[in-house]
């Protein structure tokens, strides 16, 4: 019986593996010991140099920003008035720059004069809370006294803060007046967790690294129970690397250790570590004081050296020349012509062939391999013959619906932009509004409004959840529900405009798509403008109202519920009265959640107003110009995510 292509391919290439592998075991197996030291010396060190790299990037850069806040003049200023919130303000809103770009979103601020400690982080939106009260008896607290008596200004620890119930690595810098008095400590925390994560992982077998201090203490170890936290209060520190050290090995990382401020290149030793030899590779971190420190353990790597790549090279050189010889010769008999004939036929088929008939005589798994070929070839036409019809047949279906489908959202685009008050803004506006509305698709959810009659001026702007069609069928509604409030309620009172919207809303839409949390709410904010021109009402449904005058920028914050909310509730009015030279701003949070710039963050409330500042004193028809191109520019390519809708308006002609 013959054998198979299989059976004879298998037992022939067995055997030649099997001569070659017997050789190769005799030459490995003499130079496996040499190869092993060297290689780990420069795994080691290559790592430790490694991580050196990352700590310094990543905690310098930490650092450089923490020494920053702690010499921002605002700073130093709120820190000797601390009752003085215009000082605060300032520094807080300086400060908000540098909690971005801090890696824990978050800072800190300890004041030596009342001994306060305030933080900020994204818990609290950025905003400076005050967290505890410093003690100096009090051990948790010593990380504080250390700092302020560190030569260079800063310190850096490891602890868990009983108060924020966290454990972090904690990047310490002093704030100090210009004659040297200490005003506080600033700073940040890494999250432990990620820190030794990023900073200490490794994917190689058998390699651990840690951090150690000055006096050998380990600060920052994979294994956490191995760590001495807060070095600040601790005595005697158990938790040392000359612990795990025989004597001269602990005399030989104390002389390394006085002298990693100067040197940053790696060393490597081969040292007891722990009663069994290891290989130890150490790099000095200057100016964190801190020392980097990896322990191989060769039993369990698998190492390569450089050194030796050329002996192992020519091995596997000679090795592979023989096999390859050997297979080819083999390979090439049984396998590769018959496949060579199949390939051809194969690309034969794809460029649209399919009349190839190999019609092999073999009685192997090639000659069957051939015959199925050739009966795939015969399927495979006749199957591309039906999915050339049925594409056909299916594109044109696809062609009309889609023609339909957009006639009717043009229609319906249409329809929605006959609502749209543009005619009314222009005869009782002129030249004193400007309205930015684009959907973010050819239909969208957001709306403005404007109604003039006996009782004095409406305006606003509607944001319904979603946009596209459903958007836009929520407008539909928002819009019914508006007409009908305003025909039964008084104007003066815009806050029971909203709940009579509400209400009528919460009677049309089925209550069931709010419990299963389906969007169906709608943000408004309205301006009731009194006739005799002397008052302005406002009623915002988590739509605030910005204006601004000689004084700067103002705003008036919305009620934070929308119609259609999960429960009913009564909305608010706000009474401003009129001055010459004021604009108002309505804006849906489409402008304001629209994301850009450099780090792709959302255009926000803080740089909608900064605008308005920049640009209030401008013709109305300008600031919109000028508007179109700020988004523009801030959006730089990326997609419109949601309807934006602005609405500005001048009630009276500047004085």
């Amino acid at each position: 019986m013959t054998s198979g292509l299989r059976l004879r391919t298998a037992l022939l290439l067995l055997s030649i593996t099997l001569l070659l592998a017997g050789i190769a075991s005799q030459i490995g197996k003499q130079s496996l010991d040499t190869l092993r030291h060297d290689l780990g010396s420069a795994l080691v060190r290559d790592h430790a140099r490694v991580v050196q790299q990352r700590i310094q990037s990543r905690i310098g850069l930490e650092l450089a920003l923490a020494q920053r806040l702690a010499a921002s003049s605002t700073l130093r200023a709120w820190l000797q008035d601390e009752d003085d919130r215009q000082r605060r303000a300032s520094f807080t809103a300086e400060a908000e720059g540098f909690r971005q770009a801090f890696t824990g979103r978050g800072y800190f601020v300890a004041s030596e004069r009342r001994r306060d400690f305030h933080y900020a982080d994204e818990k609290t939106a950025g905003r400076l809370v005050h967290g505890y009260r410093l003690q100096e008896d009090k051990p948790d607290n010593a990380w504080y006294f250390t700092t302020v008596r560190q030569p260079h200004g800063y310190w850096i620890n490891v602890d868990f803060d009983q108060a924020l119930k966290v454990t972090n690595v904690w990047i310490n810098a002093v704030a100090r007046t210009g004659d040297d008095r200490v005003l506080g400590v600033v700073g940040t925390g890494i999250d432990l967790a990620t820190f030794l994560k990023e900073m200490l992982s490794s994917q190689e077998a058998g390699i651990t690294t840690m951090i150690v201090d000055r006096e050998g203490n380990i600060v920052a170890h994979p294994d956490t129970s191995r760590m001495q936290f807060d070095l600040a209060s601790a005595k005697d520190s158990e938790k040392n690397i000359h612990a795990l050290l025989d004597a001269s090995g602990s005399v030989l990382l104390r002389d390394l250790f006085s002298r990693s401020e100067l040197q940053e290149t790696a060393s490597t030793f081969a040292l007891n570590f722990e009663g069994e030899t290891r290989l130890l590779a150490h790099a000095g971190i200057p100016g964190l004081g801190w020392n980097v420190i990896t322990v191989l353990d060769t039993e369990h790597s698998s190492l390569l050296a450089p050194e030796r790549i050329s002996e192992i090279l020519l091995a596997a050189g000679l090795l592979l020349a023989v096999l390859l010889i050997a297979s080819t010769l083999g390979v090439d008999s049984l396998i590769i012509r018959p496949l060579l004939h199949l390939t051809e036929s194969a690309r034969s088929i794809a460029a649209g062939s399919y009349d190839i008939r190999l019609e092999s005589q073999r009685s192997d798994e090639l000659g069957e391999l051939t015959r199925a070929f050739d009966h795939m070839a015969a399927q495979v036409r006749a199957h591309a013959l039906r999915l050339e019809q049925q594409v056909a047949e299916r594109t044109a279906a696809l062609s009309a619906a889609h023609g339909k489908l957009t006639d009717s959202v043009r229609y319906a685009s249409l329809i929605q932009s006959a609502i749209l008050p543009d005619a009314s803004l222009n005869e009782r506006f002129p030249e004193r509004h400007f309205v930015l509305w684009q959907p973010r698709d050819m239909v969208g959810g957001d709306l403005y409004f404007h109604r003039s009659g006996a009782q004095g001026e409406l305006l606003g702007v509607i944001d319904c959840a979603g946009h596209g069609v459903p958007g836009a069928c929520m407008t539909m509604i928002a819009h019914a529900a508006l007409e009908t409030a305003l025909a039964d309620t008084p104007w003066e009172a815009p806050e029971k405009i909203l709940q009579r919207m509400d209400a009528i809303v919460r009677r049309v839409l089925p209550q069931e798509a709010t419990r299963q949390q389906l969007a169906t709410s709608i943000e408004i904010g309205l301006c009731h403008l009194a006739p005799g021109g002397d008052c302005l009402s406002f009623s915002g449904a988590r739509i605030p109202l910005l204006w601004r005058d000689s004084e700067g920028i103002h705003r008036v914050r919305g009620d934070r519920r929308a119609l259609n909310d999960r429960k009913p509730g009564n909305f608010s009015r706000q009474q401003l009265p009129l001055q010459p030279g004021q604009t108002f701003y309505l804006s849906t949070d489409g402008l304001l959640d629209q994301t850009g710039g450099e780090k792709g963050y959302a255009f926000g409330q803080s740089r909608l107003e900064a605008w308005i500042v920049e640009q209030g004193e401008h013709e109305l028809a300008e600031q919109r110009q000028s508007l179109l191109d700020t988004l523009e520019t801030y959006r730089a390519g990326q997609v419109q995510r949601d309807d934006i809708v602005v609405l500005a308006f001048r009630p009276t002609r500047p004085a």
